[in-house]
């Protein structure tokens, strides 16, 4: 009877779908990466020493779902910044609340430095910050200007980053 239960059971989990085109992955990475976002301005890391977590369970579940979709930026992906040109400029455009831009999260420390160093030398303030549950998360700005943002927003793509997006943190 467990056997059967268990069988029945695992016929009802699929695997997720491929996902259809980059611009598809994108729209779920952005989702899936302001998802985490919440989650993790909802429950601040509380980590006792002798807790082993390093994030709050829905925290870590919403890493999970951001790793699950292929969100994480990998090595291969940043080959575009060997010879990402940045787009011509944008008219300024209107003016905007500054706000930064998440360009993606890499997962070693040289991509993270390769990442810095690609827009800095671009003119662009960038950072990053740890994430225990993702790993490195770019960040870039803030912008004033939308037709600034769209640019950086070129540029994060251009430089292989599938997914990145205005945010505040």
């Amino acid at each position: 009877m467990a056997f059967a239960l268990a069988a029945a059971l695992a016929g009802c989990a699929t695997a997720p779908a491929p996902i259809a085109s980059p611009a598809d992955r994108a729209a779920t990475c952005v989702t899936r990466f302001q998802y985490f976002d919440l989650m993790e301005s909802l429950y601040p890391n509380q980590r006792r020493k002798d807790e082993q977590r390093v994030a709050a369970p829905p925290v870590e579940a919403a890493g999970q779902r951001v790793r699950e979709a292929r969100c994480i930026t990998m090595t291969v992906d940043l080959a575009g910044m060997a010879t990402a040109v940045p787009p011509p400029p944008s008219p300024p455009g209107a003016a905007i609340a500054p706000i930064s831009m998440h360009a993606g999260v890499v997962t070693n420390m040289a991509d993270e430095a390769n990442a810095i160093a690609f827009f800095q030398g671009h003119g662009l303030r960038a950072r990053s910050i740890g994430s225990a549950p993702l790993g490195r998360r770019i960040y870039l700005g803030p912008f004033a200007s939308q037709g600034a943002l769209d640019d950086a927003l070129a540029l994060a793509r251009a430089a292989g980053f599938a997914s990145p997006y205005p945010a505040s943190f």
